[in-house]
């Protein structure tokens, strides 16, 4: 087999230049999805905080977060207390 010296060039598509120069530049690529979050998070920023339900949106989470810190987060210390004194119980140490 003889091959030729002279390479012919080789012709692609504009989507398979695309994708290599895509591959070539994938850490640059890789900040573009949080640079299009931040862009949709401030688009949106003013237009939230300036509704008239805000405020009773805003408050309404604030008392759902704390009754939820209050029931629920001292459940599984109040049960992880009661197994305990079980276990200690059952030793015979108290």
């Amino acid at each position: 087999m003889n091959r030729d010296s002279t390479a012919r060039p080789v012709t692609t598509s504009k989507a398979g230049r695309f994708l290599r120069e895509c591959v070539k530049h994938r850490g640059c690529l890789l900040l573009l999805p949080p640079s299009i979050v931040w862009f949709l998070v401030f688009k949106y920023f003013e237009r939230i905080f300036s509704t008239s339900r805000f405020l009773s949106v805003f408050t309404n989470t604030l008392i759902l977060s704390g009754y939820k810190l209050l029931f629920v987060f001292p459940v599984p210390i109040l049960l992880a207390t009661n197994a305990v004194s079980k276990r200690l119980g059952e030793t015979g140490i108290w």
